[in-house]
């Protein structure tokens, strides 16, 4: 029996959902009339129309009567749909662990809460009563989508799955959440899981309103930055008791003036887990920041405390359950920019763009003040400079080359062209002589990825093939003479190059760049000198409002300000006198971590952490000369920011490790052209693949069908079994 019981279509009737019943039906093997537009059964409200699955037209209209019910819970092929038109959903379509956080997540709130869930997938869906109008919602995570069903919606409660599993919803009474609940718990999941959120409904969130806010001025004195969501970050009053591993990050506690979001109420956040004493009250901020008398318009604390004084308490206890949830998603949180120079050439350059990338567009501001600080500047306890070797990620036509013509602009308009180097590399002998006329330099590059496999190949031109030595050398020889050696042609000079300063930003597909990832690559040191950042919004929306693409003369001029006061002349060639660059962090820390994850991981990522502590540095370094060129100090904030961005490059690196791409160059392995052909001849189930490569390790197996997935070369393909359908591995 494929459909529900007579049990289940009585059990939604009983508690009056009788009008928002419909049949669904559940047999995968069940025909689809060649004359409806269904491609599956199981998904959507359908019938059988003379032994053939058809749709059912207009079914957001319809209103099921007890003689319906009672016909349809009859057909043993029928499965239940309801309208959530009173009973609502969260649609959890993530099939990983983070479906089970997601789900703790909503237990911690509403501890009565039920799921439908299968016993093949994590998947589930939460069903809830909830007055009102509400249409669809969707938050984006970075694995998979989680949907609010409201009016004009429908979900599957019992029946069948088109993998065959059957669909289990336990029959009882579903929670009743009050609207204001429902907002704290959706905007909740939005914080802790979400990347983007799209709202259909009258209860979107509202655009900013232009309004005064008194309290504002007195706290920027105090702001340690600018979220790109408008929040100006503020150290908690309670930081001392924030229990979660993070808790020095400041991306996370802050004030939201008058007017964001459509907020006319100003307020503070924070989203860190506190000790029993709970988060920080109104009068702890007040205190905390001189704040004596908000008047009338008294800024709130939490919009959940506003909201629902219990589910905030709720929300407050459960805070050690969360704790761990929020370490695990510590690379996935909202970037943040110290404000000053770095930040406001980020700022003018996204305002211009037609689809703006933040993430690329801060790596490329970075690597270019890199290029400009490079000679002049040093951490004297560990002779760090600010070469760097920045990575965007993106996809081909999403505005990746956007950032590299806005700087070559700025660099015009400053006088700092002369540190913008050559597009391309054609040789390594070609970035040395490029470095001996101009020994601080920024080479912006495209299709970065294919140039590190071409460098990396087995059948990689020696000229190219030098590209990766030069590069590890260079990367370590910023503060001292380099000395590259002779030239076969006696008639040039040696290589001498006093403290060079290449700093490279690259921009690569994800697809292209993955080609790089071998084991050879990453245990010589080739790429744990790159940081390597993949926008959290793959696709951005087009900014149809573009602002003018010339840098505003006050940016123009700070650049050309600073450039004068480091003396840019010597920083051209000869002797590079360097300013100590100060800092209030211990570094001993960073070099403490560095080793334990070297040390720890068993997966052969651990030399990826082998530069961790440099790479913290060089980018903390550009934020403190920014911030402040005649006297630079790294202050915790650089630090946290800085290991922000090192941190979320070596988890991107390591999930594309993990995945099985690039840890090997299995363009060469016989295996994998062994295992090719045998898929291609005999379309063979998983098991079968095992059964027949059974002195092969699973492990390395699944790592070859990864490839030839991601290579294009095979796909899944569902056919007909006896019972159910058979997945096989087919060529593509």
């Amino acid at each position: 029996m494929y459909g529900a019981t007579k049990e289940q279509w009585d059990h939604f009737v009983s508690i009056g959902l009788t009008h928002d019943l419909l049949p669904v039906v559940s047999n995968p093997n069940a025909k689809i009339s060649a004359k409806s537009a269904l491609r599956s059964t199981g998904k959507v409200p359908s019938k059988y129309y003379n032994g053939e699955v058809g749709g059912i037209l207009n079914w957001t209209q319809k209103n099921a009567t007890d003689k319906a019910i009672i016909e349809w819970s009859e057909q043993p092929d029928y499965g239940i749909c309801i309208q959530t038109r009173h009973l609502r959903a969260l649609d959890v379509d993530i099939d990983s662990d983070l479906a089970d956080e997601i789900k703790q997540t909503i237990l911690n709130f509403v501890p009565t809460a039920v799921f439908r869930t299968r016993e093949n997938s994590k998947k589930f869906v939460f069903p809830f009563f909830l007055d009102g109008t509400f249409s669809k919602r969707i938050i984006e995570t970075k694995q998979g989508a989680i949907e609010f069903l409201g009016n004009g919606q429908q979900f599957v409660a019992c029946g069948t799955h088109t993998s065959g599993a059957k669909y289990n919803l336990p029959l009882t009474t579903y929670p009743t959440l009050p609207e204001e609940d429902f907002e704290v718990i959706f905007n909740h999941i939005l914080e802790q899981f979400g990347t983007v959120a799209v709202f259909m409904d009258n209860k979107a969130r509202q655009p900013d309103i232009d309004m005064e806010d008194d309290v504002l001025p007195l706290l920027l004195p105090h702001s340690m930055g600018l979220t790109n969501t408008g929040m100006y970050c503020l150290k908690c009053p309670k930081f001392d008791e924030h229990t979660d591993k993070e808790k020095g990050s400041i991306s996370q506690s802050g004030y939201f003036p008058k007017g964001k979001g459509g907020n006319p109420k100003g307020h503070f956040h924070c989203s860190h887990n506190h000790n029993e004493t709970g988060k920080p009250t109104q009068s702890d901020w007040a205190v905390a920041y001189n704040l004596i008398d908000f008047g009338d318009d008294e800024p709130v604390v939490e919009i959940q405390a506003e909201s629902s004084q219990n589910l905030s308490e709720i929300q407050a206890e459960s805070s050690q359950n969360l704790s761990e949830i929020q370490a695990e998603s510590k690379h996935d949180r909202e970037l943040v920019i110290p404000r000053g120079l770095i930040k406001d050439t980020v700022d003018w350059i996204l305002s211009c763009a037609l689809q703006p990338q933040p993430e690329l567009t801060l790596l490329n501001v970075i690597s270019f003040a890199g290029a400009v600080f490079g000679r002049r500047y040093e951490y004297d306890k560990f002779g760090t400079r600010t070469n760097m070797y920045l990575v965007g990620i993106a996809n081909t036509g999403d505005g990746k080359d956007h950032s590299r013509k806005c700087i070559k602009k700025l660099a015009e308009l400053s006088n700092l062209s002369r540190f913008v180097g050559p597009d391309a590399i054609k040789s390594g002998e070609g970035v040395l002589t490029m470095l001996m006329k101009k020994p601080s330099v920024l080479m912006m590059l495209d299709e970065f990825g294919m140039l590190m496999a071409s460098i990396g190949g087995s059948n990689a031109q020696p000229y190219l093939r030098s590209c990766a030595k030069i590069f590890t050398e260079l990367y370590s020889s910023s503060s001292v003479l380099y000395q590259g050696g002779m030239y076969s042609d006696p008639k040039k000079d040696p290589v001498n190059i006093e403290c060079p300063n290449l700093c490279i930003y690259g921009t690569s597909t994800q697809a292209k760049y993955a080609e790089a990832l071998t084991p050879d690559a990453i245990d010589s040191g080739e790429l744990n000198r790159f940081v390597v950042l993949k926008p959290k919004i793959e696709n951005p929306e087009y900014n149809f409002n573009v602002g003018d693409r010339n840098p505003p003369d006050d940016l123009v001029n700070r650049w050309h300000k600073i450039a004068d006061s480091i003396e840019v002349n010597d920083l051209m060639g000869g002797q590079a006198y360097a300013t100590n660059v100060a800092s209030e962090y211990n570094m001993n820390e960073l070099l403490i971590y560095q080793r334990q994850r070297k040390m720890e991981l068993q997966d052969g990522t651990g030399p990826l952490y082998a530069r961790y502590t440099e790479n913290v540095i060089k980018i903390a370094m550009v934020f403190a000369i920014s911030e402040n060129h005649n006297d630079p100090l790294m202050s915790s904030l650089h630090i946290d920011i800085a290991k922000q961005i090192v941190d979320a490059s070596i988890e991107f690196v390591r999930s594309l490790v993990k995945s099985g791409i690039g840890t090997k160059d299995r363009r060469e392995d016989p295996l994998i052209d062994e295992m090719f052909a045998y898929i291609k001849d005999e379309k063979p189930t998983k098991t079968e693949i095992c059964r027949k490569f059974r002195k092969v390790h699973k492990v390395d197996i699944d790592k070859v069908i990864d490839t030839l997935t991601y290579q294009a070369r095979i796909k899944l393909e569902k056919t007909p079994g006896k019972t159910k359908p058979i997945m096989r591995y087919v060529s593509a």
